[in-house]
C-alpha cells in the first residue's frame, strides 16, 4: 500500500511541475506566447544597441564586427585587431 501511495505522490509531483512549467511565463494576452521570448528578443535588441561603434569621421553607426565604415569606408578596427 505505501508503493503504490509513494508512486502516486510522484506522478501528482509530475503532474505538478509540469502544468507550472507550462503555466509560468505565459502572457496573459491569451495567445499563450512566453514572456520569456519578449524578454530574450528584448535583450537581443538591447546588445544589438550596445554591439555598434561611431564612426571617428563621419560618426555613423557601424556594427563593431565591421573593420570599414560602412558609410566612408575610413578604418574602425586597429590593425593589430585585424592581423592574423
Amino acid at each position: 500500500m505505501s508503493t503504490l501511495l509513494a508512486a502516486l505522490s510522484v506522478v501528482a509531483l509530475l503532474a505538478a511541475v509540469t502544468a507550472t512549467y507550462l503555466t509560468v511565463g505565459r502572457s496573459t494576452d491569451g495567445r499563450g506566447t512566453f514572456a520569456g521570448d519578449a524578454r530574450a528578443a528584448g535583450t537581443l535588441a538591447a546588445v544589438r544597441r550596445r554591439a555598434s561603434v561611431a564612426c571617428p569621421q563621419c560618426d555613423a553607426e557601424n556594427d563593431v564586427t565591421t573593420v570599414y565604415c560602412t558609410r566612408c569606408r575610413a578604418r574602425l578596427a586597429p590593425d593589430w585587431l585585424t592581423e592574423w
